[in-house]
């Protein structure tokens, strides 16, 4: 999990500049449960690794988009094992 745009007040001023630009705000939700990512952490090289805790504290964190923040579009995107994704429109 990136420690990116969690948080609705975060993309908030993303998605007001964007508007103001004029441009369409499409945004991508990939969802995933932290203890997936933590076990996908573990199979990264050492120093690519990012801490556990670091992991569950995004987590709790996030704040998971809605279309009503201003997404002209938002899609869901998950992990389907053993390689693959499906993406749904929210």
């Amino acid at each position: 999990m990136e420690n990116t745009n969690l948080a609705r007040a975060v993309r908030a001023s993303y998605i007001a500049s964007a508007r103001r630009a004029r441009f369409a705000v499409v945004g991508y939700f990939f969802e995933s449960a932290a203890v997936d990512a933590v076990q996908r952490n573990k199979l990264r090289p050492e120093e690519e690794r990012v801490p556990a805790v670091a992991i569950w504290a995004a987590n709790k964190r996030l704040e998971i988009p809605a279309r009503d923040e201003g997404f002209d579009e938002l899609y869901r995107v998950r992990m389907i094992q053993p390689a693959g994704f499906s993406v749904d429109r929210i």
